[in-house]
């Protein structure tokens, strides 16, 4: 090998890794850059409780709390102000005209109206954790 070939490859190498270096450099920015946006534009939804197993959630957005099928992306209850779950058979979730009754096992739900005059509804709705704006 002559002279010139030998310092021809450690150049030829400083150089590709140099290159790699730049490359995989502006990859990590170009992916901060990407997280920022995606993470800025995110919807302002944080769940708040869940039930039956992760398949409803209470969701706050922005000044009201949502009650949603995780699975559909349905809002089931609208204006929740109160939950209360044993972790056994029953959640409640309610609103002020209306309250969901799920069933943590079967995970199925039934919406009920409030009756002001039932005195069990009133020892149950005691029992709820309420939810502040």
């Amino acid at each position: 090998m002559s002279q010139h070939e030998e310092e021809y490859k450690p150049k030829k190498l400083g150089k590709i890794i140099l290159l790699a270096a730049i490359v995989i450099t502006a990859l990590f920015f170009i992916s901060q850059i990407i997280f920022l946006l995606i993470s800025g534009f995110s919807s302002n939804k944080d769940d708040v409780a869940f039930f039956a197993g992760n398949h409803y959630s209470i969701i706050r957005e922005d000044d009201t709390y949502r009650l949603y099928d995780k699975k559909t992306q349905n809002v089931i209850l609208d204006n929740v102000n109160g939950y209360y779950s044993n972790n056994a058979v029953y959640s409640y979730i309610k609103n002020e005209e209306e309250y969901v009754v799920i069933n943590e096992q079967e995970e199925e739900y039934i919406i009920r109206e409030i009756d002001p005059s039932n005195s069990q509804e009133k020892e149950l709705f005691e029992k709820f954790t309420p939810l502040s704006k």
